[in-house]
């Protein structure tokens, strides 16, 4: 049997909890051992570094490792500052432990240092954040985002928490704190995550640490999702309350999270903790995720009655918004059709058009087309109209000033993109197009200046389609793919 390996950090020898295949985690140049330079992080493509999830995790549970922690002057003075009389963290101490090791001895080490923190109540843990921040890293920011009027919403099958849970906390109480303590890099962020996470998006290129603590179903799985693609490379994502007796609707959406991302745990205490991928993993591991998003990229014609939750829809309209167009004007305007009237003006529309489409049809595909069964977009809970803003005042005309039409393209690009988003999340997608556009637009625009570009349709799918609906009815077989060269 091989010899376990005798382990240093921070002046303590352990054992690790594993045989000789676990690597070294021995840091004989610690900044703990009285050195000033940050020992820097393992380059390495993994998702992971389980040496330094051990390192922090089971060091901290296991070892002294923790006297050491409390007797740095760093630490002492970050965790004061954060535990005043109206602005406090409710972590236990472990937690902060937990942070500060993650901090100060993983994301210095990272391309962005920027810490996002989903849930702040009295703030204590986002002044922790400030004060680390601010003599580690001192361009570095804290955006720290909460209601500050307790949590907005909550799912009663899922979730223990109410809506209105945590009011007793103050945007205004933490600013004055804040102003008190000289600290400048913490941007307060008021509302609902939905609402909020664009304008923190538009004030920074990436995060290198989400500290996600907000307890309901809906808040943390919004605010994994939201934040995912903007982490950088190694970036920590960590969860407070996932492992909480108090918060099942957290740990559902943490492991819809591990389902749907393919990742794996880096530490499991005292936070649940994952790290984001190098892009040369991410396209090997993504390849087959993505092969499946396309496979499913089908008409749904069929839907369940099941309603889709505001949550998922801000969701996926969240991520058609990320879509590229010219200019960066974001041409596209979405008009959600929910009213009775307006859904039967849709119908009517709808079932008028089809009529003329029908009319060009050759006898011998009546039958076919009939089968293709187009009406059952209505059934669909979810009813957007996109049109396209033809005059946008963003984007300086750049790219359409002498080409228009890439207005009309770049809105096509985002839908493309919200039906993909779709179809991540399980929804069933009919992109529509048979309807007169000039009663669309007299009907639902908000502008002249808005041309119809689409109908589209989403819900839970009561079918799935391995090849096109029209190949399968016989009404148009497939086509090869036209290539040339000049």
């Amino acid at each position: 049997m091989p010899k376990l390996k005798q382990i240093e950090f921070l002046g303590i020898e352990f054992t690790p909890p594993c045989r000789d295949e676990l690597p070294s985690l021995a840091r004989k140049n610690s900044r703990w051992q009285g050195s000033t330079e940050i020992p820097e992080m393992e380059k390495s493509e993994k998702r992971r570094n389980l040496s330094e999830g051990y390192r922090r995790g089971w060091m901290l549970q296991n070892t002294s490792l923790y006297l050491k922690i409390e007797q740095n002057p760093l630490f002492n003075e970050a965790y004061e500052k954060a535990q005043g009389v109206d602005v406090f963290s409710i972590l236990p101490k472990q937690r902060m432990f937990n942070l500060f090791l993650m901090i100060t001895e993983g994301l210095l080490g990272l391309e962005n240092q920027n810490i996002i923190e989903f849930g702040s109540y009295k703030g204590g843990t986002a002044i922790f954040f400030s004060v680390l921040l601010n003599r580690l890293s001192p361009n570095s920011k804290v955006f720290a985002l909460d209601t500050f009027e307790g949590i907005p919403t909550s799912d009663s099958a899922l979730d223990l928490h109410k809506k209105g849970d945590f009011a007793d906390c103050s945007r205004k109480i933490l600013e004055q704190r804040c102003s008190e303590l000289g600290i400048t890099n913490l941007m307060i962020i008021q509302g609902k995550f939905q609402d909020t996470f664009m304008q923190v998006k538009n004030m920074t290129e990436s995060f290198g640490l989400v500290h996600i603590d907000c307890d309901t179903y809906s808040s943390v799985s919004f605010a994994q999702e939201a934040v995912w693609p903007n982490l950088c490379t190694g970036a920590y994502l960590v969860y407070d309350d996932a492992d909480s007796s108090s918060c099942l609707g957290a740990t559902q959406a943490m492991e819809e999270m591990i389902i749907s991302h393919r990742i794996h745990c880096e530490q499991a205490w005292p936070h649940f903790v994952f790290r984001k991928e190098s892009q040369n993993v991410m396209k090997s591991l993504t390849n087959g995720i993505f092969n499946d998003i396309l496979q499913n990229r089908r008409q749904t014609r069929l839907f369940k009655t099941d309603p889709v939750s505001k949550d998922i829809l801000d969701s996926i309209l969240l991520q058609m918004h990320g879509a590229p167009s010219v200019g960066n004007c974001k041409p596209w305007r979405i008009v959600e059709i929910k009213s009775p009237q307006s859904l039967l003006l849709l119908k009517e529309n709808y079932f008028s058009a089809n009529k003329i489409t029908k009319s060009f049809l050759p006898k011998g595909k009546v039958s076919a087309y009939n089968n293709l069964n187009l009406e059952g977009f209505l059934s669909a809970p979810i009813q957007l109209s996109v049109f396209t803003e033809t005059k946008p005042s963003a984007g300086f005309r750049q790219g359409w000033a002498t080409f228009p039409d890439a207005l009309k393209h770049s809105t096509i690009s985002a839908i493309h993109t919200l039906w993909l988003a779709a179809i991540n999340e399980n929804l069933g997608f009919a992109w529509n197009s048979t309807f007169y556009a000039k009663k669309m637009e007299e009907q639902f625009a908000r502008s002249g200046t808005w041309e119809f570009t689409a109908h589209v349709s989403i819900g839970f799918p009561a079918e799935k389609l391995l090849r096109p609906r029209h190949e399968i009815t016989g009404f148009q077989e497939d086509q090869k793919l036209e290539r040339y060269e000049v």
